[in-house]
């Protein structure tokens, strides 16, 4: 599975793991960056969130949306990347988007 494509399915499977939790996670905090470490504490405290690989969703939130790099124990994530990602939408698709509202790239005949 190419790299974009797993990235994608993993963000499509956080909201869903996550969903119980989206009021929870929105009205945290109102911060836009989030110490990873708290953000850490307060994962740990999610509710109704029944998922085999806790440990693993936390690190692909950590790739996710990771704002910088304090140093080697400060890490600073963009929570309201996060929280945005959390209210988010599916887009539609792209044929939807298209000009000409066909799959075809043109209606330029060759």
């Amino acid at each position: 599975m190419p790299k974009a494509d797993f990235e994608a399915q993993v963000l499509r499977e956080m909201k869903i793991v996550l969903k119980e939790n989206t009021e929870k996670i929105v009205k945290y905090t109102e911060k836009e960056l989030l110490d990873w470490s708290e953000f850490e504490k307060f994962y740990m405290t999610m509710e109704n969130f029944d998922y085999p690989h806790k440990d693993k969703l936390l690190e692909f939130i950590k790739y996710f949306f990771l704002d910088h790099i304090v140093s080697e124990k400060k890490i600073i994530m963009n929570f309201l990347a996060f929280k945005e990602h959390m209210l988010s939408t599916r887009p539609p698709d792209s044929a939807e988007k298209s000009r000409n509202g066909s799959n075809l790239r043109s209606r330029r005949k060759s």
